[in-house]
């Protein structure tokens, strides 16, 4: 996959790399609503759309988030110092060991799982807390 190419990027570059690798939400929809007979009926009787444009702009909120960390913090060791979908949710898991109640990242947390990249959070004994349910 293609790399950014500043180590902080620009708003617009960031943008850029976020369309280029997120997932197409027609074909998560399409899968995710496989069998149904009005798949359009059921995608807005339940939400789909709305949820999927609420993790679009959770994720670029997010990686723009990320792009403000000093890089000469910790959890850019070790890295490329780039802000990238893949180093996202560990940032926000991070903001969560210091701040529990920080909502940016308990929606980051919540939606990975939607964004498709992993499932470690619930595997390594994490626990979300119910507080992003308030914000919805």
């Amino acid at each position: 996959m293609p790399e950014l190419k500043n180590i902080i990027p620009s708003d617009d570059e960031l943008y850029a790399y976020y369309r280029e690798h997120r997932p197409d939400p027609a074909v998560s929809l399409s899968r995710d609503l496989e069998g149904l007979e009005d798949a359009a009926e059921a995608a807005q009787r339940f939400g789909c759309l709305e949820y999927l444009c609420k993790v679009d702009s959770l994720i670029l909120d997010g990686l723009k988030w990320m792009n403000e960390l000093d890089r000469n913090h910790p959890f850019w060791s070790g890295t490329n110092l780039r802000p990238t979908i893949y180093k996202l949710f560990d940032f926000a898991r991070m903001i969560l060991d210091s701040e529990p109640d920080n909502l940016r990242a308990l929606w980051l947390v919540a939606v990975e799982d939607t964004f498709g990249v992993r499932t470690t959070w619930a595997s390594t004994g994490g626990c979300v807390s119910g507080k992003w349910i308030a914000s919805m």
